[in-house]
């Protein structure tokens, strides 16, 4: 194992702040105050158990509940849409008394860059062969 670049990888990982979420637009509040916001958040911590964790790949973050007020987020993908779900996920939280955890527990995920590989093609037929 090479430490060195373990600890260079490290330090080059962008540390999350809360300091990084984008400021809400009204239309942004608006909609982290509705209904349906609020009891996605309150059905969550009914449904799911202390230490329960999930994926959103949709909004690209990782949930987890800490306790019957609390949910954590470990991890989020360093775009504008996860970041902007992220802060309006902690405005809802805050709308209902629920504390989201995030500076200190939430890593950040960069995204891929290079995109969707292309698609492998062969020329051999698809499906099993039969003997």
């Amino acid at each position: 194992m090479n430490t060195e670049n373990d600890e260079q990888n490290e330090n080059e990982m962008e540390k999350y702040t809360d300091a990084m979420l984008p400021e809400l637009t009204r239309v942004d509040i608006e909609n982290a105050e509705s209904v349906h916001c609020k009891s996605w958040v309150l059905r969550k911590l009914e449904n799911g158990r202390l230490g329960c964790f999930n994926w959103n790949e949709e909004l690209c973050l990782g949930l987890q509940i800490t306790g019957e007020d609390s949910l954590r987020c470990f991890a989020a993908g360093n775009i504008d849409l996860s970041l902007r779900s992220l802060a309006m996920l902690k405005h809802t939280c805050e709308s209902v008394g629920i504390v989201l955890e995030t500076e200190g527990y939430t890593v950040l995920i960069e995204p891929d860059l290079e995109g969707p590989a292309d698609e492998f093609e062969t020329t051999s037929p698809a499906g099993m062969e039969v003997a």
